[in-house]
Formats: C-alpha cells, structure tokens, sequence
C-alpha cells in the first residue's frame, strides 16, 4: 500500500513536471512567434506607408503632368490666334504633335508605374492581414498556455 501510494506520488509529480515543462516550451514558443510577428508587422507597415508615398508622389507627378499638358495647349491655341491671318504654317502643327505624344507618353508610365505601386500596397496590405492572423493564432497559443499553468497550479 505504502509503495503504492509512493508510485502514485511519483506519477503524479512526474505529471506535474511534464505539464510544466510543456507550459514552459509554449510559452518559450510564444515568445519567439510573438517576436518574429511584430518584425514582420513593422516590415509591412514600413513597405505600406513607403507604397503609400510613392504612389502620393506619382499622383502629384501625374497631376503636374497634366497642369503642363494643358499650359501647352493653351499657349499652342494662342500662338494659332496670333498666327490666324499669316500663311505661313501654324507652329502648333508643327510642335504640337510632338509635345502631345511626349504628355501621352508621360501619363501612360504614370498610369503604369500607379497600377504597379497599388499592387505593391495591396501585397503590403495582405502581408499586414496575414501577420494580425499570424498574431491571432499565437494568442491561442498564449491562451492555452495560460490553461496548462492552471493545470500545473492544481498539481
């Protein structure tokens, strides 16, 4: 009976010892998930906010293009005003087809290179939803944690 009682003790502290040692290695895990998370959430804010000015700029950089484009037509319609009696050729026939095409030329990388930096704050933006999902999984990982304590305070 006696010996009985001594194994069963024995058990019971080997229990006791496995569950903290299993609470100590979660908690260990939680730390390290908990670290690499917040790197990677600060990572991807700091790529979000950099896509976020860079596609402030460009925005900027296309309205400025376009301000451009329309001072050149309205200096182009004057010059033909001016030009309106003469017989020689216009000089917006001349000019125009060429500052046109570089201001189209201007705007469609604008577009090209907006359409690339929204996709890139996209990518940013799921990478962020990935970490808070990441972040969620290690709360359970943290809640479980927190119930093997209460089991090993029991013991």
């Amino acid at each position: 009976m006696v010996v009985r009682l001594f194994i069963f003790g024995l058990l019971n502290l080997y229990y006791c010892f496995v569950l903290y040692y299993a609470s100590y290695m979660l908690l260990q895990l939680h730390c390290y998930i908990m670290n690499k998370m917040g790197e990677k959430l600060k990572a991807a804010e700091v790529v979000l906010e950099s896509k976020n000015l860079e596609t402030k700029k460009i925005n900027e950089e296309k309205g400025a293009a376009l301000a451009a484009q329309f001072a050149a037509e309205a200096t182009l319609l004057r010059v033909h005003a001016a030009q309106k009696d003469d017989e020689r050729p216009l000089i917006e026939a001349i000019i125009a087809p060429l500052e046109v095409a570089k201001l189209q030329d201007d705007n469609r990388a604008l577009d090209r290179l907006t359409k690339s930096k929204e996709a890139a704050v996209l990518e940013a933006e799921i990478t962020v939803q990935i970490a808070l999902a990441e972040a969620s999984l290690v709360d359970d990982l943290q809640n479980k944690n927190q119930e093997l304590m209460k089991q090993i305070e029991k013991c």
